[in-house]
Protein backbone atom coordinates (compact mmCIF):
# COMPACT_ATOMS: atom_id res chain seq x y z
CA UNK A 1 0.00 0.00 0.00
CA UNK A 2 2.84 2.40 0.84
CA UNK A 3 4.49 1.83 -2.53
CA UNK A 4 1.18 2.66 -4.16
CA UNK A 5 0.52 5.65 -1.98
CA UNK A 6 3.81 7.37 -2.83
CA UNK A 7 3.21 6.95 -6.56
CA UNK A 8 5.88 4.28 -7.11
CA UNK A 9 3.48 1.39 -7.44
CA UNK A 10 5.05 0.37 -10.77
CA UNK A 11 7.86 -1.32 -8.84
CA UNK A 12 5.47 -4.25 -8.58
CA UNK A 13 5.95 -4.90 -12.30
CA UNK A 14 9.02 -6.92 -11.43
CA UNK A 15 6.78 -9.75 -10.26
CA UNK A 16 5.26 -10.37 -13.68
CA UNK A 17 7.24 -13.58 -14.16
CA UNK A 18 5.76 -14.99 -10.95
CA UNK A 19 2.33 -13.72 -11.92
CA UNK A 20 2.62 -15.33 -15.31
CA UNK A 21 3.24 -18.70 -13.68
CA UNK A 22 0.25 -18.16 -11.38
CA UNK A 23 -2.01 -17.19 -14.28
CA UNK A 24 -0.82 -20.26 -16.15
CA UNK A 25 -2.20 -22.41 -13.35
CA UNK A 26 0.87 -22.83 -11.12
CA UNK A 27 0.60 -23.14 -7.38
CA UNK A 28 1.20 -20.22 -5.06
CA UNK A 29 2.40 -19.87 -1.52
CA UNK A 30 2.23 -17.08 0.98
CA UNK A 31 5.58 -15.75 -0.31
CA UNK A 32 7.64 -16.48 -3.38
CA UNK A 33 10.96 -14.86 -4.23
CA UNK A 34 10.26 -12.22 -1.58
CA UNK A 35 6.82 -11.34 -3.00
CA UNK A 36 3.82 -11.39 -0.66
CA UNK A 37 1.09 -13.07 -2.65
CA UNK A 38 -1.49 -11.78 -0.15
CA UNK A 39 -0.71 -8.18 -1.07
CA UNK A 40 -3.49 -6.41 -3.01
CA UNK A 41 -1.37 -6.07 -6.17
CA UNK A 42 -0.83 -9.80 -6.20
CA UNK A 43 -4.42 -10.44 -5.26
CA UNK A 44 -5.40 -8.34 -8.28
CA UNK A 45 -3.60 -10.87 -10.44
CA UNK A 46 -5.89 -13.64 -9.25
CA UNK A 47 -8.86 -11.63 -10.54
CA UNK A 48 -7.17 -10.79 -13.82
CA UNK A 49 -8.47 -12.52 -16.94
CA UNK A 50 -5.67 -12.32 -19.51
CA UNK A 51 -7.73 -13.58 -22.43
CA UNK A 52 -10.53 -11.10 -21.66
CA UNK A 53 -8.02 -8.26 -21.44
CA UNK A 54 -6.22 -9.13 -24.68
CA UNK A 55 -9.45 -9.61 -26.62
CA UNK A 56 -11.12 -6.40 -25.42
CA UNK A 57 -8.21 -3.97 -25.15
CA UNK A 58 -5.16 -5.08 -27.19
CA UNK A 59 -6.73 -5.97 -30.52
CA UNK A 60 -4.35 -8.87 -31.07
CA UNK A 61 -1.13 -6.98 -30.13
CA UNK A 62 1.64 -9.63 -30.79
CA UNK A 63 3.83 -8.11 -28.07
CA UNK A 64 1.38 -9.06 -25.35
CA UNK A 65 0.61 -12.62 -24.37
CA UNK A 66 -1.06 -14.27 -21.45
CA UNK A 67 2.28 -14.29 -19.60
CA UNK A 68 2.83 -10.52 -19.69
CA UNK A 69 -0.72 -9.21 -20.11
CA UNK A 70 -1.01 -8.44 -16.40
CA UNK A 71 2.14 -6.36 -16.40
CA UNK A 72 0.82 -4.45 -19.39
CA UNK A 73 -2.48 -3.92 -17.55
CA UNK A 74 -0.75 -2.53 -14.46
CA UNK A 75 1.41 -0.19 -16.52
CA UNK A 76 -1.48 1.34 -18.47
CA UNK A 77 -4.65 0.96 -16.40
CA UNK A 78 -4.66 4.47 -14.92
CA UNK A 79 -4.98 6.08 -18.34
CA UNK A 80 -6.70 3.28 -20.24
CA UNK A 81 -9.24 2.52 -17.51
CA UNK A 82 -9.29 -1.04 -18.77
CA UNK A 83 -11.26 -3.64 -16.85
CA UNK A 84 -9.45 -6.74 -15.49
CA UNK A 85 -12.33 -9.17 -16.07
CA UNK A 86 -15.97 -9.14 -17.23
CA UNK A 87 -17.23 -8.86 -13.63
CA UNK A 88 -15.50 -5.58 -12.81
CA UNK A 89 -15.87 -2.38 -14.83
CA UNK A 90 -13.07 0.12 -14.25
CA UNK A 91 -14.84 2.94 -16.07
CA UNK A 92 -18.08 2.33 -14.18
CA UNK A 93 -16.32 2.20 -10.81
CA UNK A 94 -14.43 5.44 -11.34
CA UNK A 95 -17.40 7.28 -12.79
CA UNK A 96 -19.70 6.12 -9.97
CA UNK A 97 -17.34 6.73 -7.05
CA UNK A 98 -15.81 10.18 -7.37
CA UNK A 99 -13.72 9.80 -4.21
CA UNK A 100 -11.90 6.82 -5.76
CA UNK A 101 -11.53 8.59 -9.09
CA UNK A 102 -9.82 11.55 -7.43
CA UNK A 103 -7.15 9.48 -5.70
CA UNK A 104 -6.51 7.39 -8.83
CA UNK A 105 -6.10 10.50 -10.97
CA UNK A 106 -3.76 11.94 -8.32
CA UNK A 107 -1.55 8.85 -8.65
CA UNK A 108 -2.19 7.63 -5.12
CA UNK A 109 -3.85 4.41 -6.30
CA UNK A 110 -3.18 2.46 -9.49
CA UNK A 111 -6.85 1.86 -10.41
CA UNK A 112 -10.38 1.37 -9.19
CA UNK A 113 -9.96 -2.42 -9.13
CA UNK A 114 -7.16 -2.03 -6.59
CA UNK A 115 -9.42 0.10 -4.39
CA UNK A 116 -12.24 -2.41 -4.71
CA UNK A 117 -10.00 -5.19 -3.39
CA UNK A 118 -8.52 -3.26 -0.48
CA UNK A 119 -11.65 -1.41 0.65
CA UNK A 120 -14.54 -1.14 -1.82
CA UNK A 121 -15.79 -4.68 -1.52
CA UNK A 122 -15.80 -4.41 2.25
CA UNK A 123 -17.68 -1.09 2.01
CA UNK A 124 -20.41 -2.62 -0.12
CA UNK A 125 -19.47 -0.81 -3.33
CA UNK A 126 -20.58 -2.23 -6.64
CA UNK A 127 -17.95 -3.73 -9.01
CA UNK A 128 -19.89 -3.02 -12.20
CA UNK A 129 -23.07 -1.43 -13.45
CA UNK A 130 -26.30 -3.23 -12.68
CA UNK A 131 -29.35 -1.01 -13.07
CA UNK A 132 -31.35 -2.33 -10.15
CA UNK A 133 -28.39 -2.13 -7.77
CA UNK A 134 -27.40 1.30 -9.07
CA UNK A 135 -30.93 2.56 -8.48
CA UNK A 136 -31.05 1.10 -4.99
CA UNK A 137 -27.68 2.65 -4.17
CA UNK A 138 -28.95 6.12 -5.09
CA UNK A 139 -32.59 5.72 -4.03
CA UNK A 140 -32.97 2.93 -1.47
CA UNK A 141 -36.27 1.11 -1.95
CA UNK A 142 -37.02 2.58 -5.37
CA UNK A 143 -37.11 -0.82 -7.11
CA UNK A 144 -39.36 -2.48 -4.53
CA UNK A 145 -42.77 -3.45 -5.97
CA UNK A 146 -44.47 -1.54 -3.15
CA UNK A 147 -47.63 -0.81 -5.16
CA UNK A 148 -48.50 -4.49 -4.91
CA UNK A 149 -49.09 -3.83 -1.21
CA UNK A 150 -52.12 -1.77 -2.21
CA UNK A 151 -53.89 -4.48 -4.14
CA UNK A 152 -55.73 -6.21 -1.31
CA UNK A 153 -56.73 -2.86 0.18
CA UNK A 154 -58.18 -1.68 -3.14
CA UNK A 155 -59.94 -5.00 -3.67
CA UNK A 156 -61.49 -4.71 -0.22
CA UNK A 157 -62.61 -1.13 -0.80
CA UNK A 158 -64.39 -1.99 -4.04
CA UNK A 159 -65.59 -5.55 -3.42
CA UNK A 160 -69.07 -6.79 -4.19
CA UNK A 161 -71.42 -7.10 -1.24
CA UNK A 162 -73.73 -9.99 -0.48
CA UNK A 163 -77.09 -8.20 -0.71
CA UNK A 164 -80.57 -9.64 -0.33
CA UNK A 165 -83.95 -8.11 -1.17
CA UNK A 166 -85.83 -7.16 2.00
CA UNK A 167 -89.49 -6.88 2.87
CA UNK A 168 -91.34 -4.05 1.08
CA UNK A 169 -92.84 -2.69 4.30
CA UNK A 170 -89.59 -1.93 6.14
CA UNK A 171 -87.63 1.28 5.60
CA UNK A 172 -84.00 1.50 6.64
CA UNK A 173 -81.66 4.47 6.37
CA UNK A 174 -78.23 2.96 5.85
CA UNK A 175 -75.37 5.18 7.06
CA UNK A 176 -72.00 4.19 5.62
CA UNK A 177 -68.85 5.66 7.19
CA UNK A 178 -65.21 4.50 7.23
CA UNK A 179 -64.90 3.91 10.96
CA UNK A 180 -66.58 4.45 14.30
CA UNK A 181 -63.51 5.50 16.26
CA UNK A 182 -64.10 8.45 18.61
CA UNK A 183 -60.35 9.13 18.89
CA UNK A 184 -60.03 10.41 15.33
CA UNK A 185 -63.20 12.41 14.84
CA UNK A 186 -62.39 15.78 13.28
CA UNK A 187 -64.53 18.65 12.02
CA UNK A 188 -65.98 16.71 9.11
CA UNK A 189 -67.47 14.12 11.43
CA UNK A 190 -68.97 16.84 13.61
CA UNK A 191 -70.95 18.20 10.65
CA UNK A 192 -71.95 14.65 9.63
CA UNK A 193 -73.14 13.76 13.13
CA UNK A 194 -75.16 16.98 13.39
CA UNK A 195 -76.76 16.16 10.03
CA UNK A 196 -77.62 12.67 11.28
CA UNK A 197 -79.04 14.12 14.48
CA UNK A 198 -81.41 16.31 12.49
CA UNK A 199 -82.31 13.45 10.15
CA UNK A 200 -83.02 11.17 13.08
CA UNK A 201 -85.28 13.79 14.65
CA UNK A 202 -87.22 14.31 11.41
CA UNK A 203 -87.51 10.70 10.28
CA UNK A 204 -87.69 8.73 13.53
CA UNK A 205 -91.11 7.39 12.55
CA UNK A 206 -90.23 6.63 8.93
CA UNK A 207 -86.83 4.96 8.97
CA UNK A 208 -84.83 2.60 11.13
CA UNK A 209 -81.25 3.88 11.14
CA UNK A 210 -78.36 1.44 10.76
CA UNK A 211 -74.67 2.31 10.59
CA UNK A 212 -72.20 0.24 8.58
CA UNK A 213 -68.49 0.96 8.93
CA UNK A 214 -66.51 0.16 5.79
CA UNK A 215 -62.89 0.51 6.89
CA UNK A 216 -62.58 -1.56 10.05
CA UNK A 217 -63.02 -5.22 10.89
CA UNK A 218 -65.33 -4.64 13.84
CA UNK A 219 -67.20 -1.49 14.84
CA UNK A 220 -66.75 -1.00 18.59
CA UNK A 221 -69.91 0.82 19.61
CA UNK A 222 -69.28 0.16 23.30
CA UNK A 223 -65.99 2.06 23.14
CA UNK A 224 -67.60 4.90 21.20
CA UNK A 225 -70.37 5.21 23.78
CA UNK A 226 -67.85 5.11 26.62
CA UNK A 227 -65.96 8.02 25.07
CA UNK A 228 -69.22 9.86 24.29
CA UNK A 229 -70.75 9.49 27.73
CA UNK A 230 -72.29 12.74 28.93
CA UNK A 231 -72.24 14.16 25.38
CA UNK A 232 -74.89 14.53 22.70
CA UNK A 233 -73.29 11.85 20.50
CA UNK A 234 -74.14 9.23 23.13
CA UNK A 235 -77.87 9.73 22.60
CA UNK A 236 -77.43 9.98 18.83
CA UNK A 237 -76.25 6.37 18.54
CA UNK A 238 -77.76 4.84 21.69
CA UNK A 239 -80.56 3.05 19.82
CA UNK A 240 -78.77 2.70 16.47
CA UNK A 241 -77.42 -0.61 15.17
CA UNK A 242 -73.69 -0.19 14.39
CA UNK A 243 -71.76 -2.96 12.62
CA UNK A 244 -68.85 -3.24 10.23
CA UNK A 245 -69.17 -4.73 6.77
CA UNK A 246 -67.29 -7.79 8.01
CA UNK A 247 -69.92 -8.24 10.73
CA UNK A 248 -72.62 -8.60 8.06
CA UNK A 249 -72.92 -12.03 6.46
CA UNK A 250 -75.39 -10.39 4.09
CA UNK A 251 -77.36 -7.15 3.98
CA UNK A 252 -81.12 -7.21 3.39
CA UNK A 253 -82.26 -4.12 1.48
CA UNK A 254 -85.84 -2.96 1.14
CA UNK A 255 -87.18 -1.12 -1.92
CA UNK A 256 -87.82 2.06 0.06
CA UNK A 257 -84.50 2.12 1.88
CA UNK A 258 -82.10 5.04 1.50
CA UNK A 259 -78.31 5.18 1.74
CA UNK A 260 -75.94 7.89 2.98
CA UNK A 261 -72.20 7.68 2.23
CA UNK A 262 -69.72 9.72 4.25
CA UNK A 263 -66.70 9.27 1.94
CA UNK A 264 -65.81 8.33 -1.62
CA UNK A 265 -64.76 4.85 -0.47
CA UNK A 266 -68.16 4.35 1.14
CA UNK A 267 -69.69 5.26 -2.22
CA UNK A 268 -68.60 1.97 -3.81
CA UNK A 269 -70.71 0.07 -1.32
CA UNK A 270 -73.51 2.64 -1.13
CA UNK A 271 -74.16 2.46 -4.85
CA UNK A 272 -74.63 -1.33 -4.63
CA UNK A 273 -77.22 -0.96 -1.86
CA UNK A 274 -79.01 1.95 -3.54
CA UNK A 275 -79.34 -0.06 -6.76
CA UNK A 276 -81.81 -2.37 -4.98
CA UNK A 277 -84.07 0.52 -3.92
CA UNK A 278 -86.53 2.73 -5.77
CA UNK A 279 -83.97 5.59 -5.54
CA UNK A 280 -80.79 4.42 -7.30
CA UNK A 281 -78.87 7.47 -6.13
CA UNK A 282 -77.12 7.27 -2.78
CA UNK A 283 -76.79 10.43 -0.69
CA UNK A 284 -73.16 11.54 -0.77
CA UNK A 285 -71.92 13.81 2.01
CA UNK A 286 -69.29 15.96 0.27
CA UNK A 287 -67.00 17.98 2.53
CA UNK A 288 -63.83 17.83 0.44
CA UNK A 289 -62.51 16.73 -2.93
CA UNK A 290 -61.24 13.53 -1.36
CA UNK A 291 -58.71 12.33 -3.96
CA UNK A 292 -56.32 14.95 -2.53
CA UNK A 293 -55.78 12.62 0.41
CA UNK A 294 -53.81 10.36 -1.95
CA UNK A 295 -50.84 10.73 -4.26
CA UNK A 296 -51.55 10.39 -7.97
CA UNK A 297 -52.08 6.67 -8.41
CA UNK A 298 -54.70 3.95 -8.05
CA UNK A 299 -56.15 5.26 -4.78
CA UNK A 300 -56.46 8.74 -6.26
CA UNK A 301 -58.01 7.40 -9.46
CA UNK A 302 -60.63 5.26 -7.72
CA UNK A 303 -61.46 8.00 -5.23
CA UNK A 304 -62.01 10.41 -8.13
CA UNK A 305 -64.04 7.85 -10.07
CA UNK A 306 -66.45 7.47 -7.14
CA UNK A 307 -67.89 10.90 -7.95
CA UNK A 308 -69.21 9.47 -11.21
CA UNK A 309 -71.38 6.93 -9.40
CA UNK A 310 -75.13 7.74 -9.25
CA UNK A 311 -75.49 10.03 -6.27
CA UNK A 312 -77.31 12.97 -4.74
CA UNK A 313 -74.48 15.08 -3.26
CA UNK A 314 -74.81 17.28 -0.19
CA UNK A 315 -72.01 19.87 -0.16
CA UNK A 316 -70.78 21.61 2.97
CA UNK A 317 -70.19 25.00 1.31
CA UNK A 318 -71.03 26.92 -1.81
CA UNK A 319 -67.37 27.47 -2.62
CA UNK A 320 -66.80 23.70 -2.66
CA UNK A 321 -69.64 23.48 -5.16
CA UNK A 322 -67.84 26.11 -7.23
CA UNK A 323 -64.74 23.91 -7.30
CA UNK A 324 -66.74 20.90 -8.50
CA UNK A 325 -68.37 23.04 -11.17
CA UNK A 326 -65.09 24.54 -12.31
CA UNK A 327 -63.49 21.12 -12.71
CA UNK A 328 -66.65 19.42 -14.02
CA UNK A 329 -66.50 16.74 -11.34
CA UNK A 330 -69.20 14.11 -10.98
CA UNK A 331 -72.66 15.29 -11.95
CA UNK A 332 -71.18 18.68 -12.99
CA UNK A 333 -69.43 16.94 -15.87
CA UNK A 334 -72.70 16.22 -17.64
CA UNK A 335 -73.98 18.13 -20.64
CA UNK A 336 -76.95 19.48 -18.69
CA UNK A 337 -75.97 21.55 -15.66
CA UNK A 338 -77.54 20.04 -12.50
CA UNK A 339 -79.92 22.14 -10.43
CA UNK A 340 -79.54 22.85 -6.73
CA UNK A 341 -82.49 21.54 -4.77
CA UNK A 342 -83.10 18.82 -7.32
CA UNK A 343 -79.79 17.20 -8.21
CA UNK A 344 -77.72 18.32 -5.22
CA UNK A 345 -77.97 20.27 -1.97
CA UNK A 346 -75.75 22.74 -0.16
CA UNK A 347 -75.35 23.77 3.47
CA UNK A 348 -72.81 26.14 4.98
CA UNK A 349 -70.59 24.57 7.63
CA UNK A 350 -71.14 26.14 11.02
CA UNK A 351 -68.45 28.54 12.18
CA UNK A 352 -68.86 28.79 15.93
CA UNK A 353 -68.00 32.32 17.10
CA UNK A 354 -65.24 32.38 19.67
CA UNK A 355 -65.11 35.16 22.30
CA UNK A 356 -64.25 38.48 20.66
CA UNK A 357 -61.82 40.57 22.70
CA UNK A 358 -62.46 44.28 22.92
CA UNK A 359 -59.70 46.68 21.81
CA UNK A 360 -58.76 47.64 25.36
CA UNK A 361 -58.39 43.96 26.28
CA UNK A 362 -56.10 43.37 23.30
CA UNK A 363 -53.96 46.37 24.27
CA UNK A 364 -53.45 45.17 27.87
CA UNK A 365 -51.93 41.81 26.93
CA UNK A 366 -48.39 41.41 28.20
CA UNK A 367 -47.84 38.33 26.05
CA UNK A 368 -48.66 38.13 22.36
CA UNK A 369 -49.85 34.69 21.29
CA UNK A 370 -49.49 33.18 17.84
CA UNK A 371 -51.80 30.19 17.43
CA UNK A 372 -50.77 27.78 14.68
CA UNK A 373 -52.97 25.05 13.27
CA UNK A 374 -50.03 22.66 13.54
CA UNK A 375 -50.66 19.09 12.44
CA UNK A 376 -47.25 17.45 11.80
CA UNK A 377 -48.70 13.95 11.32
CA UNK A 378 -48.65 12.47 7.83
CA UNK A 379 -52.43 12.14 7.52
CA UNK A 380 -52.75 15.95 7.71
CA UNK A 381 -50.37 16.85 4.89
CA UNK A 382 -52.90 19.24 3.33
CA UNK A 383 -52.40 21.60 6.30
CA UNK A 384 -48.83 22.29 5.11
CA UNK A 385 -47.19 22.10 8.53
CA UNK A 386 -43.68 22.07 7.07
CA UNK A 387 -44.12 25.44 5.37
CA UNK A 388 -45.31 27.02 8.60
CA UNK A 389 -42.36 25.77 10.65
CA UNK A 390 -39.84 26.86 8.01
CA UNK A 391 -41.39 30.33 7.78
CA UNK A 392 -41.51 30.81 11.56
CA UNK A 393 -37.94 29.62 12.02
CA UNK A 394 -36.72 32.05 9.37
CA UNK A 395 -38.68 34.96 10.86
CA UNK A 396 -37.69 34.23 14.46
CA UNK A 397 -34.03 33.84 13.51
CA UNK A 398 -34.20 37.19 11.69
CA UNK A 399 -35.62 38.92 14.78
CA UNK A 400 -39.16 39.61 13.56
CA UNK A 401 -40.63 38.52 16.91
CA UNK A 402 -39.56 40.01 20.23
CA UNK A 403 -39.53 38.27 23.60
CA UNK A 404 -43.23 39.00 24.24
CA UNK A 405 -44.33 36.41 21.68
CA UNK A 406 -45.22 32.78 22.32
CA UNK A 407 -46.15 30.19 19.70
CA UNK A 408 -48.76 27.49 20.36
CA UNK A 409 -49.54 24.65 17.94
CA UNK A 410 -53.09 23.27 17.94
CA UNK A 411 -54.63 20.24 16.28
CA UNK A 412 -52.03 17.49 16.72
CA UNK A 413 -53.08 14.03 17.86
CA UNK A 414 -50.63 14.06 20.75
CA UNK A 415 -48.31 16.44 22.57
CA UNK A 416 -45.13 16.49 20.52
CA UNK A 417 -41.86 17.92 21.91
CA UNK A 418 -41.46 21.69 21.41
CA UNK A 419 -39.74 22.88 18.24
CA UNK A 420 -37.00 25.50 18.57
CA UNK A 421 -37.74 28.47 16.31
CA UNK A 422 -34.72 30.63 17.11
CA UNK A 423 -33.76 33.46 19.49
CA UNK A 424 -35.35 31.69 22.43
CA UNK A 425 -38.71 31.08 20.77
CA UNK A 426 -40.28 27.66 20.47
CA UNK A 427 -43.45 26.17 19.08
CA UNK A 428 -45.32 24.27 21.80
CA UNK A 429 -47.83 21.61 20.78
CA UNK A 430 -51.13 21.26 22.57
CA UNK A 431 -53.17 18.20 21.60
CA UNK A 432 -56.88 18.29 20.95
CA UNK A 433 -58.67 20.48 23.51
CA UNK A 434 -62.18 20.36 24.83
CA UNK A 435 -64.51 22.86 23.19
CA UNK A 436 -64.54 25.10 26.28
CA UNK A 437 -60.75 25.08 26.63
CA UNK A 438 -60.38 25.82 22.92
CA UNK A 439 -62.72 28.82 23.04
CA UNK A 440 -60.99 30.20 26.13
CA UNK A 441 -57.57 29.83 24.55
CA UNK A 442 -58.25 31.29 21.10
CA UNK A 443 -59.99 34.32 22.62
CA UNK A 444 -56.52 35.46 23.75
CA UNK A 445 -54.60 35.15 20.47
CA UNK A 446 -53.26 38.03 18.40
CA UNK A 447 -52.06 36.08 15.38
CA UNK A 448 -53.45 32.90 13.86
CA UNK A 449 -51.83 30.79 11.13
CA UNK A 450 -53.88 28.09 9.45
CA UNK A 451 -53.24 26.65 5.99
CA UNK A 452 -55.28 24.26 3.87
CA UNK A 453 -54.02 23.08 0.48
CA UNK A 454 -57.40 21.78 -0.65
CA UNK A 455 -60.74 22.99 -2.06
CA UNK A 456 -62.42 22.65 1.35
CA UNK A 457 -62.41 26.16 2.84
CA UNK A 458 -61.41 24.88 6.30
CA UNK A 459 -62.96 25.98 9.58
CA UNK A 460 -60.06 26.95 11.83
CA UNK A 461 -59.01 30.22 10.11
CA UNK A 462 -62.61 31.46 10.23
CA UNK A 463 -62.84 30.59 13.94
CA UNK A 464 -59.57 32.44 14.55
CA UNK A 465 -61.01 35.44 12.71
CA UNK A 466 -64.00 35.66 15.08
CA UNK A 467 -61.65 36.54 17.97
CA UNK A 468 -60.26 39.76 16.48
CA UNK A 469 -56.91 38.13 15.69
CA UNK A 470 -55.02 38.74 12.46
CA UNK A 471 -55.21 35.47 10.52
CA UNK A 472 -52.76 34.19 7.90
CA UNK A 473 -54.24 31.65 5.53
CA UNK A 474 -53.54 30.53 1.99
CA UNK A 475 -55.47 31.04 -1.19
CA UNK A 476 -56.57 28.19 -3.43
CA UNK A 477 -58.36 27.85 -6.75
CA UNK A 478 -61.75 28.53 -5.18
CA UNK A 479 -60.47 30.82 -2.39
CA UNK A 480 -59.17 34.09 -3.79
CA UNK A 481 -57.72 36.92 -1.67
CA UNK A 482 -60.83 38.94 -2.54
CA UNK A 483 -63.15 36.18 -1.32
CA UNK A 484 -61.33 35.83 2.01
CA UNK A 485 -61.07 39.56 2.63
CA UNK A 486 -64.76 39.98 1.84
CA UNK A 487 -65.42 37.76 4.85
CA UNK A 488 -62.97 39.57 7.14
CA UNK A 489 -60.36 42.24 6.53
CA UNK A 490 -58.35 40.59 9.31
CA UNK A 491 -57.26 37.90 6.86
CA UNK A 492 -53.75 38.16 5.45
CA UNK A 493 -53.61 35.83 2.47
CA UNK A 494 -50.64 34.02 1.03
CA UNK A 495 -49.91 31.84 -1.98
CA UNK A 496 -48.64 28.38 -1.09
CA UNK A 497 -44.91 29.12 -0.97
CA UNK A 498 -42.50 29.95 1.83
CA UNK A 499 -41.63 33.53 0.85
CA UNK A 500 -45.29 34.44 0.38
CA UNK A 501 -46.11 32.93 3.78
CA UNK A 502 -43.31 34.89 5.48
CA UNK A 503 -44.46 38.15 3.90
CA UNK A 504 -48.06 37.51 5.00
CA UNK A 505 -46.93 36.85 8.59
CA UNK A 506 -44.83 40.03 8.54
CA UNK A 507 -47.81 42.07 7.33
CA UNK A 508 -50.02 40.58 10.03
CA UNK A 509 -47.49 41.32 12.78
CA UNK A 510 -47.28 44.95 11.66
CA UNK A 511 -51.07 45.23 12.06
CA UNK A 512 -51.19 43.77 15.58
CA UNK A 513 -51.32 47.21 17.35
CA UNK A 514 -54.35 48.33 15.28
CA UNK A 515 -56.70 47.09 18.00
CA UNK A 516 -59.77 49.09 16.97
CA UNK A 517 -59.52 47.90 13.37
CA UNK A 518 -59.04 44.30 14.48
CA UNK A 519 -62.20 44.52 16.56
CA UNK A 520 -64.23 46.11 13.76
CA UNK A 521 -62.97 43.62 11.16
CA UNK A 522 -63.62 40.48 13.22
CA UNK A 523 -65.65 37.84 11.41
CA UNK A 524 -69.22 37.57 12.71
CA UNK A 525 -70.89 34.46 11.22
CA UNK A 526 -74.63 34.42 10.71
CA UNK A 527 -75.54 30.90 11.89
CA UNK A 528 -75.12 30.47 15.63
CA UNK A 529 -75.76 26.74 16.05
CA UNK A 530 -76.05 23.46 14.19
CA UNK A 531 -79.73 23.55 15.01
CA UNK A 532 -79.99 26.58 12.75
CA UNK A 533 -77.93 24.96 9.98
CA UNK A 534 -79.91 21.71 10.04
CA UNK A 535 -83.37 22.80 11.11
CA UNK A 536 -86.47 20.77 10.20
CA UNK A 537 -87.18 22.95 7.18
CA UNK A 538 -83.65 22.69 5.76
CA UNK A 539 -83.55 18.93 6.34
CA UNK A 540 -86.83 18.52 4.48
CA UNK A 541 -85.56 20.66 1.60
CA UNK A 542 -82.30 18.72 1.44
CA UNK A 543 -83.84 15.24 1.43
CA UNK A 544 -87.12 15.71 -0.43
CA UNK A 545 -85.44 15.17 -3.87
CA UNK A 546 -84.54 11.59 -2.85
CA UNK A 547 -88.08 10.82 -1.69
CA UNK A 548 -87.50 11.36 2.03
CA UNK A 549 -90.41 13.44 3.31
CA UNK A 550 -91.23 13.57 7.04
CA UNK A 551 -94.74 12.38 7.85
CA UNK A 552 -95.60 15.73 9.42
CA UNK A 553 -94.83 17.44 6.09
CA UNK A 554 -97.32 15.42 4.04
Amino acid sequence: MSAVADGSWRRVLGINRLLGRNMAGGTSSATHSGVDVNSPIVQMSFGFDAQFYIKNYLDGDPKVSSTNAYAHYLATVRTSRASPNPNFSEEWYLSRYSDVREVVEAGKLPCGFYHYLIAGQREGRMPRFELDKALEFSLPGVTAPSLRNNIEDLRARTRRLDLQTGAPGSKTLWILMPHFNPDILFGGYRAFFEFLRAVKASFANEFQIKVITTGERTANKDYFQWRARGKADYALFEDVDVKSLDDHASIRVGPHDRVVAYSTWDAYFATQIAALTDEPRFIGFHQEYEPIFHSFGSHYALSAAAYDLPSYPIFNSSILVDYFKQHRIGLFGRDEMPAEGKDYAVFEHLITPCPLARPEEMAKRKVRTCAVYARPEGHAARNLYELIEIALRDLCAAGHFDSKWRFIGLGSLKQHPPVALGRGHQLEFIPKMSEIDYFNFVSSIDLGISLMYAPHPSVVPFEFATTGALVVTNTFENRSPEFLKSISANFETTPTNIDGLKHAIERAVERIPAFDQRYQNAYRPIASSWGNVFNPTSIEQILRPVGMVPSHAD
